[in-house]
């Protein structure tokens, strides 16, 4: 059976026979009673001890118990713990008033009664105990919080570099497989220019569609993989720049990316003298000065 006491409460009086009066009132209770007769000194006990309640007389010598209560709020080891008001003498409401703004929860006017007594105390306890109780619960909750934000942000942020990865990848993909098709289309091109008309309308026909269907599907797959991971590009910059064109902002996201005017010659099927007009007409757009980069600026969104 564990004997240790549940509670420790620490009085402040400069009388001791008050010490022993609250000794007698409390006996029975499983409690540890500490005491202290000045001010000064009761403050570097209650750091030091912690106890759970302190009983302070209002009139003791040199710090007087008003000025106790006040330093013990200023300690973080002191400030939670309950203060109950003990005086003979300052038993008005203005008194009362004075202890309770200066951090006291409880008054108790001299001479003393047992029963009124025991019951502040009691519940002067009962209320510390619970609000300990319910600060650990509440530091339990936050650390759970916290541990789920912090698992939130690892998938999100996993999510995020896989995402971005299936982007470079898809790319170089993209790149790839569109360098093949250029080159074919330059075949056809070469078949088309031999003397037979009706062959070279027909193959310019094909290959004009079929370059635009390859743009279609490379700025398709170009975009929903560009999307995932940058989910608020094109929102935030329709914000500052309300008037650009489809087109633009195409340019836009290939440049978000960091891409060189050879990997968007190759997605856009575009050569590079269209890619150089399409960048000066974008700065006159986004009216950027001759000093400001182009890339810098739209990595900002």
């Amino acid at each position: 059976m564990n004997d240790s006491p549940k509670f420790r409460i620490l009085i402040i009086d400069d009388e001791p026979l008050f010490f022993e009066i609250i000794k007698v009132a409390l006996q029975g209770y499983n409690y540890q009673i500490l005491y202290e007769q000045k001010g000064e000194l009761a403050i570097d006990t209650a750091l030091r001890e912690r106890p759970d309640l302190v009983i302070l007389d209002w009139e003791i010598p040199v710090v007087n118990g008003i000025e106790v209560v006040k330093q013990l709020a200023s300690f973080e080891e002191t400030k939670e713990t309950p203060v109950i008001m003990c005086t003979g003498r300052m038993t008005t409401s203005e008194n009362l008033q004075m202890a309770l703004e200066a951090g006291a929860v409880d008054y108790i006017r001299k001479p003393l009664d047992f029963v009124e007594l025991k019951a502040r105390v009691h519940s002067s306890l009962l209320l510390a105990q619970s609000f300990k109780d319910n600060k650990k619960q509440l530091e339990i909750i936050h650390q759970q919080e916290k541990e789920i934000l912090q698992n939130e942000n690892e998938k999100l942020n996993y999510e995020l570099e896989a995402n971005k990865k299936d982007l470079s990848t898809q790319i170089l993909k993209l790149t790839h497989a569109n360098e093949v098709n250029i080159n074919m289309v330059n075949d056809l091109l070469e078949i088309a220019e031999k003397p037979d008309q009706n062959m070279s309308k027909s193959i310019l026909h094909v290959i004009a569609k079929y370059k635009e269907l390859i743009n279609e599907t490379t700025w398709s797959e170009f975009q929903i993989r560009f999307e995932k991971v940058y989910s608020n590009f094109y929102k935030n910059l329709l914000e500052q720049h309300p008037d650009m064109t489809p087109n633009e902002l195409k340019y836009c996201a290939f440049f978000k990316q960091g891409l060189s005017s050879k990997e968007i010659s190759l997605l856009s099927f575009t050569n590079y003298e269209t890619i150089r007009k399409s960048r000066h007409r974008l700065r006159k757009k986004l009216k950027l000065q001759s000093e400001d980069d182009l890339i810098t600026y739209i990595q900002k969104f």
